[in-house]
């Protein structure tokens, strides 16, 4: 259970858990927009009335114009969502990675169920629409915030450019992808413009033709790439923060799994407010925060920038009240 710590001045800190209340779950409105498959390196392309997989057509038996039409990536619950109101009447389908390939399951229907490449689909059932490709098991994930609370309406947030409002959603996707060889990029708002369409499908080069030098390596690397390197930015080894980009002046991580523990933190004003580690082993560690920093404390002691800090398996340490 966490404890309370008071400082000089009588406020109490305490070692409250440092959360994430952000939902990744961006989305287009465009028909025929490409979507990756959480878990997986399927990609869908998603009409109204069709779905495209490797290849493969699936027809939609809907009469249009279909309103309302949304295709949702949702990495909160590692699927695809597919939506609309057709003649017939409300519909809702959900596309999911496995072992045995891509299914499609139908969460919504009108009244007599949906036709979907001939078939016919009840409420709740499901259909393998594909099988094999790579799949990566559910997993518990590192969680990264900038603080946006935009609507994450995937068609804007291309347009706007923005790699504050992109890089929590390469973060948590590249975590959630099969495992390939991946490497540190140079430019990660360039690899999002130029190897990357739809919603988060990848390209092996600038396929959307941007004027930008192609990248190498399979596409799915190359989120997982993105990841890596944004993680770069907030922890190396024991530097904490150690290349936070200028632009992000407040935000959140959460997870993050290193080798003296797992690190929850919080920065406002480029700088470092607080941290919570929950430490997996016993000895020592010499934590470096930035150069500005010169001491904070440490479960209620002084602790100097860099200096060594004696720890103990399974225990909690709070990093508060940072002096420059």
């Amino acid at each position: 259970m966490w404890h309370s710590i008071s400082d000089k001045t009588g406020r109490k800190g305490s070692l409250e858990k440092i959360e994430i209340k952000e939902k990744i779950t961006p989305y287009s409105h465009q028909s025929g927009v490409e979507c990756l498959v959480p878990l997986s390196d399927w990609v869908v392309q998603v009409y109204p009335a069709l779905l495209k997989v490797g290849g493969l057509e699936f027809p939609l038996a809907v009469t249009g114009p279909v309103q309302e039409f949304t295709v949702q990536m949702d990495l909160e619950k590692d699927c695809v969502w597919v939506w609309g109101i057709s003649k017939e009447g409300h519909f809702r389908l959900k596309l999911t990675a496995s072992e045995y390939g891509l299914s499609l399951m139908v969460d919504r229907s009108p009244k007599g169920g949906i036709s979907i490449g001939g078939k016919l689909l009840e409420r709740k059932e499901s259909i393998l629409l594909a099988k094999g490709g790579q799949f990566s098991p559910k997993k518990a994930c590192e969680r990264f915030s900038l603080g946006n609370w935009k609507a994450q309406d995937w068609d804007l947030v291309r347009r706007r450019a923005d790699f504050s409002e992109i890089a929590p959603l390469l973060f948590l996707l590249g975590q959630k992808l099969p495992k390939s060889e991946s490497t540190l990029l140079t430019h990660t708002e360039h690899f999002f413009l130029a190897a990357l369409s739809g919603i988060c499908a990848p390209k092996p080069q600038d396929a959307i033709h941007q004027g930008l030098s192609p990248f190498t390596g399979e596409p799915i690397s190359l989120i997982q790439s993105a990841y890596q390197t944004i993680r770069s930015y907030l922890i190396d080894g024991e530097s904490i923060l150690p290349k936070l980009p200028n632009n992000w002046d407040a935000g959140k991580v959460i997870g993050l799994q290193t080798k003296f523990g797992t690190v929850d933190l919080e920065w406002t004003k480029g700088h470092i407010r607080r941290m919570v580690l929950v430490s997996s082993d016993s000895g020592s560690i010499a934590l470096s925060f930035t150069k500005e920093i010169s001491s904070c404390r440490c479960n209620g002691k002084h602790l100097e920038n860099g200096s060594s800090l004696p720890i103990e398996v399974n225990k909690k340490y709070l990093f508060e009240r940072f002096q420059k």
